[in-house]
């Protein structure tokens, strides 16, 4: 338990980036209250179930391997392009890159991938102070679902150690240990920094997604192939955060 509210307390500037609804936080954070299986379960009935598919959405490059991976591990719990919506919403709605679901437990986990930069044009994405990120955010956890952000360079290099901070979160929520004993030997997974926008624009300069994607994992994509001049349109005032660097 100590490990996933520290995960909490550093959510802001590192990844694994968790972020769980207020009524839970309140509950697994005050130690006055005596945690019990059935009251965090009352809490867990207020989440809203996946009710509608978007096919054809968009898959990063990493995708396609972090999904067989998660289903290695989640068999029959994880799906793709499927998400809630409200009857009364009419925009087309958020939809996470994956969700962990357990439809008994009524137990709902928003999985993303984090990229600093477009491979095909070197655009900035996913920085910590991205308007639209928090909006994103902000609608899952109305949903009642947990969100968890990896980088993209963890579910590369640490795939396991990956599942097996959602397995944590699931044993935790579910009061039994969910770590199967392929991921009870795995070490946990170490921070990596996030980003704002000034620094993803550092990062797509120095090409910095080409030194831990491998073409295997690419799908044939040519990475990193823009030139300087091209991203350089990208270097605003905005990407400096309003001055926010660290």
């Amino acid at each position: 338990m100590y490990g996933f509210l520290k995960r909490l307390d550093l959510r802001l500037y590192y990844y694994p980036y968790i972020r769980i609804p207020e009524n839970l936080e309140t509950l697994l954070n005050d130690p006055e209250i005596n945690l019990k299986p059935e009251v965090l379960n009352k809490e867990l009935l207020l989440t809203k179930l996946l009710n509608i598919t978007y096919p054809n959405i968009k898959a990063g490059l990493t995708e396609d391997y972090f999904y067989k991976k998660l289903v290695k591990y989640f068999p029959s719990k994880i799906f793709r392009n499927r998400t809630y919506r409200n009857h009364d919403f009419i925009l087309r709605p958020y939809s996470p890159d994956f969700l962990y679901l357990d439809e008994k437990a009524k137990l709902c986990i928003a999985i993303e991938i984090d990229e600093p930069y477009v491979a095909e044009t070197g655009k900035p994405i996913h920085n910590l102070y991205d308007n639209d990120e928090f909006s994103r955010e902000e609608e899952f956890l109305s949903f009642g679902w947990i969100i968890v952000r990896f980088s993209e360079k963890q579910i590369v290099e640490f795939h396991k150690r990956c599942c097996k901070e959602i397995a944590n979160i699931v044993s935790i929520l579910k009061f039994e240990n969910c770590l199967i004993p392929d991921l009870i030997n795995e070490k946990w997974l170490s921070y990596d920094r996030r980003w704002n926008g000034y620094e993803a624009y550092k990062m797509a300069l120095n090409r910095y997604r080409s030194s831990y994607l491998s073409k295997s994992l690419t799908k044939g994509v040519d990475i990193d192939n823009f030139t300087n001049d091209e991203i350089e349109k990208f270097d605003n005032p905005f990407l400096y955060d309003n001055g926010l660097l660290f």
